[in-house]
């Protein structure tokens, strides 16, 4: 190992790898990601990633957690899933970037919304006491993506550029895994000829993992020291493992058996299998819940067909809460923990003609 000191006398001593320290060197260009605490107006590190490139190669990375000793924002750990516990035992972000910026201060950087990456590592290398990146050259695959993919609705996440030049791959939210996914953009978008628009395919698979992102966001926010333990005894039947929580419909018809648990509690509900018998969805499949024996609502057509052949024969349990109000007497809503939703499927042709 070869350690590269700091010169800030409170700063413990982190070694890089010296074959990481010999391709910074000779490198074309760092390729840099990093996550953060949270959303808010000071985020602090938790994870930096660094990829070196040498004649359109790479020829070294980095992977580094820290610990920022603040809390981790609920929603960000929906997010990347980085835990208090894999921050435990971890370098300061003091101790660790001083070698990590001075082995890439000349370089040239490559990042995606890069202007934010080298934010949070000045703001931390202000906070240590030691100089922050000033490169003199940058590329912005983020900026790249406007310019190849133009349109006021177009989302430039990294996993929606990634998709639209053909890379089926969920963004890992590591910063390492991002920033060889941003290398692997930038060596797609330098190959096009020219502007391309947005497919209607791409525009939808965009907006849903936009939806699916902030949908658990909130839901971790949410959830943040709350008791989620269901407060009643287990139903028998096949328990399906929710990943997100949907809206029932008719919740307010059936408030008498919802209120019998405080607001926010969560339950065993069991579930079958119907079909939703007025309005302008009558006859379509759905699934109506029950709480203790009683009915609560069911799905309404739009969340059922994201869920289309989830949900097997025979009794079925499953996951519940109520909403928690700021107005204790407006009406209880309730939402049931399900799978995964996928795309909708169109039920027209699985409906009942009465």
């Amino acid at each position: 190992m070869t350690t590269i000191e700091s010169t800030h006398q409170d700063t413990v001593r982190y070694n890089l790898d010296a074959g990481f320290i010999t391709a910074a060197r000779t490198a074309d260009c760092a390729v840099i990601d990093t996550e953060t605490t949270g959303f808010g107006s000071n985020p602090r590190i938790l994870d930096i990633g660094v990829v070196l490139i040498e004649n359109d190669q790479v020829t070294a990375t980095l992977s580094q957690l820290v610990n920022p000793e603040v809390p981790i924002d609920a929603g960000a750990a929906a997010v990347n899933h980085i835990t208090q516990e894999m921050l435990d035992g971890q370098p300061t972000p003091g101790e660790t970037l001083p070698a990590i910026l001075e082995s890439i201060r000349t370089l040239p950087l490559m990042g995606h919304n890069l202007d934010y990456d080298i934010r949070i590592i000045n703001n931390e290398a202000a906070l240590a006491d030691v100089p922050g990146l000033k490169p003199q050259q940058v590329c912005d695959t983020q900026e790249l993506s406007k310019e190849m993919f133009p349109g006021p609705s177009v989302s430039h996440t990294l996993e929606n550029l990634l998709d639209r030049l053909g890379v089926h791959e969920p963004e890992q939210h590591r910063a390492l895994a991002d920033a060889l996914q941003t290398w692997q953009a930038y060596q797609l978008l330098s190959a096009m000829n020219g502007p391309c628009a947005e497919t209607d395919e791409q525009h939808e698979r965009a907006y849903q993992r936009g939806k699916a992102k902030t949908r658990g966001v909130m839901r971790a926010r949410y959830l943040e020291g709350r008791a989620t333990d269901p407060i009643n005894d287990k139903p028998e039947g096949i328990e399906l493992e929710g990943q997100g929580g949907e809206n029932l419909c008719d919740c307010s018809v059936h408030q008498d058996v919802l209120r019998r648990y405080p607001r926010g509690s969560y339950f065993w509900v069991t579930v079958e299998k119907d079909y939703i018998s007025r309005g302008k969805y009558k006859g379509y499949p759905t699934i109506y819940v029950f709480l203790d024996g009683e009915e609560i609502g069911f799905l309404g057509e739009s969340i059922m067909s994201k869920h289309w052949g989830q949900i097997p024969d025979g009794p079925v349990i499953v996951c519940a809460h109520t909403s928690v109000g700021a107005d204790e007497t407006s009406p209880y809503k309730a939402r049931i923990e399900l799978p995964k939703a996928h795309e909708p499927v169109n039920l027209e042709p699985f409906r009942r003609q009465d």
